[in-house]
């Protein structure tokens, strides 16, 4: 059995630890590169807001691929 179209709690827990590191790293490159920051005036509600995002899409897409792909990580099983 090839486990295409499976899931695995440990592909679960992979997807998260992905997903929050993703949105941390992608959120705080954002941060710290706009101009004029200030850490001080930074509209903190705004910038988890976008990072929540990040890390939603970042575990759909991980997830995804794992769906997708069978234990030799060959998508559909044959590319």
């Amino acid at each position: 059995m090839n486990d295409l179209w499976k899931v695995g709690g440990k592909d679960l827990l992979r997807g998260v630890i992905n997903a929050v590191l993703i949105a941390i790293f992608v959120g705080l490159a954002g941060i710290v590169s706009a101009p004029g920051f200030d850490i001080f005036s930074a509209d903190w509600a705004s910038i988890l807001k976008a990072m929540a995002n990040w890390g939603v899409i970042s575990f759909i897409s991980y997830v995804g691929a794992m769906f997708t792909s069978d234990r030799q990580g060959k998508i559909l099983g044959s590319i």
